[in-house]
């Protein structure tokens, strides 16, 4: 996962409303600024930044979205 890409958060198989953009990525934590997206079309900025703990179960967990 590199700075700036595009993430998204996945719980149990499903996706939560939101996608994120990675801010910083250190050997302890991945920080990530999240986007919220509206009326299926536009993106909006969501206040703040997230750190996760770059361990097993957190990365499984915030999957990198590639776009074709």
């Amino acid at each position: 996962m590199q700075v700036g890409s595009l993430v998204e958060w996945q719980v149990n198989g499903e996706i939560e409303e939101g996608y994120g953009i990675v801010l910083d990525v250190n050997d302890i934590h991945i920080v990530v600024y999240w986007l919220r997206i509206e009326d299926e079309t536009h993106l909006s900025l969501k206040d703040g930044t997230v750190c996760y703990p770059m361990d097993k179960k957190e990365i499984s967990n915030l999957v990198e979205v590639v776009c074709k």
